[in-house]
């Protein structure tokens, strides 16, 4: 089986690991971001259905609330391929760290980019938007905050799509698997190769 992250993982790879005469199969991290098929997958989780994960090494320690990882199968429309989606309690704690970072970094940038437009120093909707563009580009702006311009004034606000998906996100990475020989993975065993 070919093991690989999901910075391998394009059309073409997954077409030739898939279509090549000695295919073994394959054990690979999925992109979540610009994936469609992501966010399927992730809404298919029911949450009666995880399966517990042995501990790491740094989860071993004897703490009171021990983080945990969780795993389990759900539908993939692909033929031959089976999907695992994992929730990490470490990967969501730093996930969250970083987006609230992110976002107060943005939040801060747009505000004083409002304080611009509100002073009178900012005044075509063409340089606004620019600089609103700016701001949106760093820190990926855009996953957190929408934007409008309503009578010569600027309001931000969190994206009520785009925040909302990032949050389902975090903490969970999923990963594809197909072989022609060994068919009997279970969820637990693809987290732990």
């Amino acid at each position: 089986v070919f093991v690989g992250d999901r910075g391998m993982v394009t059309k073409s790879n997954l077409k030739m690991l898939q279509e090549s005469d000695d295919a073994w199969g394959f054990l690979l991290g999925m992109t979540r971001r610009r994936n469609p098929e992501t966010e399927v997958l992730i809404d298919r989780v029911r949450e009666d259905a995880w399966s517990d994960c042995p501990v790491g090494i740094n989860a071993r320690e004897k703490v009171k609330d021990r983080p945990r990882t969780r795993v389990q199968e759900v539908t993939c429309d692909r033929a031959g391929v089976r999907v695992f989606v994992v929730d990490s309690d470490e990967r969501r704690a730093h996930e969250v760290r970083m987006r609230t970072k992110a976002m107060e970094r943005v939040r801060s940038s747009l505000e004083r980019v409002q304080t611009r437009v509100a002073k009178g120093q900012l005044k075509q909707p063409e340089k606004i938007g620019a600089a609103v563009e700016r701001t949106l580009q760093r820190n990926h702006g855009y996953r957190y905050y929408d934007w409008e311009l309503e009578e010569g004034q600027l309001k931000f606000f969190e994206h009520p799509v785009n925040l909302s998906r990032e949050k389902k996100y975090e903490g969970k990475y999923l990963i594809q698997y197909m072989s022609h020989a060994d068919k009997e993975m279970t969820p637990v065993d693809a987290v732990a190769h």
